[in-house]
């Protein structure tokens, strides 16, 4: 293989989808803790900032699924160890499935009402 390549597939393009993805995990994650700020006297716009954003924490997990299955369709060709293939497809899917879309509407609102404090 070239030098700019990993494993079949352009260094290019796997550090482009890298930079997409962190950028949105710390973009998402940082202002989405925009609605603990209400809590500790900060203006109400935070609380729709931290809403806002809170709910786009998902979009990274998703990208993540759609990294992954797109850098297995562009090698193109059978991998050797099959096991480690399916365990990192699988990682990705169950990681967007379990933090992002399960874990989204399993948060009640319960720091509201039984304490002073949710932050």
């Amino acid at each position: 293989l070239p030098d700019d390549q990993l494993n079949g597939i352009d260094r290019e393009v796997v550090e482009k989808w890298l930079y997409v993805i962190v950028g949105l995990a710390l973009f998402s994650g940082i202002l989405g803790t925009g609605h603990h700020y209400y809590w500790i006297g900060a203006p109400g716009y935070w609380q729709w900032i931290g809403s806002l954003f809170s709910t786009l924490e998902v979009a990274p997990f998703f990208t993540m699924v759609i990294f992954t299955f797109v850098m297995t369709w562009k090698a193109g060709r059978k991998h050797p160890n099959r096991a480690a293939l399916l365990w990192s497809i699988g990682c990705s899917v169950m990681a967007f499935f379990g933090a992002g879309v399960w874990g989204f509407p399993a948060h009640a609102v319960v720091g509201q009402l039984l304490h002073p404090r949710h932050a």
